[in-house]
């Protein structure tokens, strides 16, 4: 087969073609809103704009690959995909041959991740011949919106309900000025406690900024949890997709955890979920994340598990 690599050209329609891709090789991602492809892309890839290179056949893209910003600054994630139809034909190679000489443009980098779904046994063992070694598994798991909590969890849920106050995030940017910010810092704060085994920091406030801004996220679809007019706690819904929704974030301030908060912020997406039209709610856990065990135990089921590996540079 007759393939040629070149930088994309960051054009609409070949974000358009490359999100065609992703989702025909990865039926659990939700689909991506066309209208918004190059925001969805460009969030991810600060600092690495350039960095993206698609593989033609027969004058059609047939595959991708990208850099992507890491969790840290001198980390960073390799993301790519080849359609179905052509795969195993040489052109993942040929595009991880263009990622590793991209890569020594950067020469503060220490460390590349990667990722393929447990369930994708050819980017599994495609990754680990490229050299990179298994760090962390976050599972996908799924729960319906109309099973009722159980039992030892409804008290709870009602302990935490009457001690904290609930509403939207598009509410609480009404009731104070800075409301940005203080939802940054208990953000910044909490993120660090993400169990995965690659570290992850808060980016900056103003890039942290736009991640809470339309096509990124609704503040509609986000409940705070606040003591006074202070968050302490936050749940973030995305959109729904083919009847799903995707809880993105959960978390609570360390002040303020094993008091039945997380729970409380769950039984609020589920009922936001239903509101919105949702069926189903999706979440995912990393493999040692307390989170996983407690999504169990409420009821969520495992669809998959998406693989993270790493590599030195």
């Amino acid at each position: 087969m007759s393939v040629y690599i070149e930088r994309w050209d960051g054009e609409h329609h070949s974000a358009c073609r490359i999100f065609d891709i992703v989702e025909l090789c990865h039926p659990l991602l939700p689909k991506a809103d066309r209208a918004h492809v190059l925001n969805l892309i460009s969030s991810r890839n600060r600092g690495y704009e350039n960095s993206a290179f698609v593989a033609w056949n027969k004058n059609q893209i047939c595959g991708f690959a990208m850099i992507f910003s890491g969790p840290v600054d001198d980390a960073v994630k390799v993301v790519g995909a080849v359609d179905p139809e052509k795969q195993n034909q040489g052109v993942g190679t040929a595009l991880l041959k263009q990622i590793n000489a991209e890569l020594t443009r950067f020469p503060y980098l220490q460390m590349v991740n990667a990722e393929a779904f447990e369930s994708c046994s050819k980017g599994i063992r495609f990754i680990k011949k490229a050299g990179f070694t298994e760090s962390d598994r976050l599972y996908w798991n799924t729960r319906s919106v109309d099973t009722p909590f159980p039992k030892w969890a409804q008290q709870k849920i009602l302990t935490a309900l009457n001690g904290f106050r609930f509403m939207r995030a598009s509410e609480f940017e009404n009731i104070r000025t800075d409301w940005d910010l203080a939802w940054y810092r208990i953000y910044a704060e909490i993120v660090k406690d993400i169990p995965s085994t690659i570290r992850i920091e808060a980016p900056p406030f103003d890039i942290w900024r736009k991640n809470i801004d339309p096509p990124l996220a609704k503040r509609s679809h986000i409940v705070m949890a606040l003591v006074g007019q202070d968050p302490v706690g936050s749940i973030w819904l995305g959109d729904i997709d083919r009847g799903k929704i995707n809880i993105n974030h959960t978390g609570v301030a360390a002040s303020h955890r094993r008091n039945g908060l997380s729970l409380a912020l769950k039984f609020k997406a589920f009922e936001l979920a239903k509101q919105l039209g949702a069926h189903s709610v999706t979440t995912q856990n990393h493999h040692h994340n307390p989170m996983r065990e407690l999504n169990q135990r409420l009821g969520f089921k495992t669809l998959d598990a998406l693989v993270s590996f790493t590599k030195a540079v």
